[in-house]
Formats: structure tokens, sequence, C-alpha cells
């Protein structure tokens, strides 16, 4: 079995981004270069498209053809819809790794994908499976003529988290803030054992493991409270003091200013909301 992006690929997928969505080539390409990284990887679906294994790497399509791809994680069912901002309801998401997402520079198109596959014929609006004998076929295609984009854009991927020496740029498919899991670990096992065993957002006190199963206990995202992208140059980060672990919400209010908020501001916001203030 072949690695990708640091994953042992255990599947792969095409999944159709239709036009009802996204109106041009555009939009699409905003979305995987920008949205999509500073979600942390989550992609909102209104009716899933995929059921498949984690580690599986999705190819996305668009237009009859495909422009860019990322490693699947996992499948979320909402209990209630998500209202977003452009008016649609949302009943779950696919949660990809922020770090594997790329933009293809050139589009792979039908003819591309037919000298791999030769029982291949067109691009439709199924989530295509892909023999996973084509894997390394596929990945010498994309990493081989297909260069990522480098766009001088300083991008916060709430789910790859923190580095023991970090900031140094490093291109991925942008030119991001490079990070080291190591911090991440030790951030994750200070926090584990100063609540008894449990990881819990350390602003509102949300548990993924009570919520969802242990198997999601460690569903958190980590907050940068001295935000990279704000000193631009390589520093020696502590995991227990420059780090915390915190919940997509909490995360995602803390970075809607910049500077961003600090977690005493936001847990300001949630007593005046809970006094009804």
């Amino acid at each position: 079995m072949a690695e990708y992006k640091g994953y042992s690929v255990n599947e792969i997928r095409f999944l159709p981004m239709g036009k009802n969505v996204f109106d041009t080539f555009e939009e699409v390409s905003h979305f995987i270069l920008n949205t999509l990284p500073q979600r942390g990887g989550t992609y909102y679906y209104k009716k899933s498209k995929m059921n498949c294994a984690a580690s599986t790497l999705v190819l996305f399509q668009y237009d009859g053809q495909l422009i860019g791809s990322a490693i699947y994680l996992a499948t979320v069912q909402l209990e209630i819809p998500l209202l977003m901002d452009d008016g649609h309801l949302y009943n779950g998401y696919y949660q990809f790794a922020p770090e594997s997402i790329q933009l293809f520079t050139e589009p792979i198109y039908a003819s591309d994908f037919k000298n791999i596959d030769p029982s291949f014929t067109r691009f439709g609006q199924g989530a295509k499976i892909i023999d996973l004998e084509y894997l390394n076929p596929i990945i010498n295609l994309i990493d081989g003529n297909k260069n990522p984009i480098k766009i001088d854009v300083a991008i916060t991927i709430p789910e790859e988290v923190s580095t023991l020496m970090e900031g140094a740029k490093k291109t991925i498919t942008v030119n991001a803030y490079e990070r080291n899991p190591q911090a991440r670990t030790l951030c994750i096992s200070h926090y584990r054992a100063k609540n008894n065993g449990r990881i819990k957002c350390e602003i509102c006190d949300f548990d993924f493991g009570k919520i969802y199963g242990e198997k999601f206990s460690e569903k958190i995202h980590i907050h940068h409270i001295k935000e990279i992208s704000s000193i631009g140059e390589e520093y020696e980060v502590d995991a227990i003091t420059d780090l915390l672990p915190v919940c997509p919400n909490c995360h995602m209010i803390a970075h809607s200013k910049t500077p961003a908020y600090t977690p005493d501001e936001i847990r300001e916001m949630i007593g005046k909301t809970k006094n009804g203030e």
C-alpha cells in the first residue's frame, strides 16, 4: 500500500463538485485553496455522496475534470441540519486532512486518466471508486505533471497544529507556516492529565469523547495563543503555554478578528450569552 501526504491510502474516490454550488472555476478554486483549509478541512454537504474508509485519496471533480485532491478522514452526519450563511441547510460534513489539500495548476482531463485506466470513459456525477492498483500512477500524475500552486499566503490550519520549532515557511499547496505534530502531542498530553484523562475545549468545556464516543475524543483543535502568521519567522514554541486545546466553534470565534480574541474574551462572551445579556 502506497503512502501519500503522510497517509497510507486505503481507497481512491472522485468527489463531484457541482455547478449548482460553485458557479465558476474561480469559485471552486477559491474554496479548495482558501475556504477548505481555513475551516480545518471541513467540507459541508447537503447530501452525502461518499461512504469510504479513512485515509481515502479524494480527487475533486468539477466540470468534467479533476482539479485538486485531499486525504479524507471521516464523515460526520449532523443530528440537526446546519443553516449556513449561503441560506442552505447542510446535513453533515466530510473531514479532510488540511495539510493534504491541494489545487492542481492544470486540470486532469478524462484523456489523462484513460492513460492510467484504459477502461475509464468519462467523469460522471457519482462519487466514483477507483481501483487501488492505480494509486501510484495517479500520484505520479499529480506530483509529476501537476505542480502545487505557490501563493505567498499565510493560512490558518486548525487541525494541523503546532511545532517545537515553527513558523518556517514550507510549500504544501500554498506557502503555509510549517508545524510539527510533536507539539500537538505534548499539548494534549498535558491537558489530558490536567483533566483526569479527558480531552475537552479549554474555553467552553466541550468534550468530543462524551458527546460522540471515545473514538472521537481527540478530535480537538489546537489553538496558537501567539499567532504564527503574526511572527513570520521560526520560533520555539512552548506546547503548554503557547497552545490550547479548543473546539472548532471556539477556534473559529478566536480567529474571527486579527489579532485573535483571547481565551478570556471568548469565555466572557459565553458567560454573557448564558446569563442572557
